[in-house]
């Protein structure tokens, strides 16, 4: 593994978990719409 291959993981895995928590916060209507079609009935229909 090369210093740039090493820089690239350390600074991705930071970048993906801000990517994944921001993504339901600015775009919440959209993101909603694709969580509900991948999960099936069970998230959709809570109650």
């Amino acid at each position: 593994m090369t210093t740039l291959q090493a820089i690239g993981v350390f600074a991705g895995i930071p970048v993906l978990v801000l990517l994944v928590i921001a993504l339901p916060l600015y775009g919440g209507s959209w993101f909603r719409r694709l969580t509900r079609r991948g999960t099936g009935p069970d998230r959709s229909h809570p109650g």
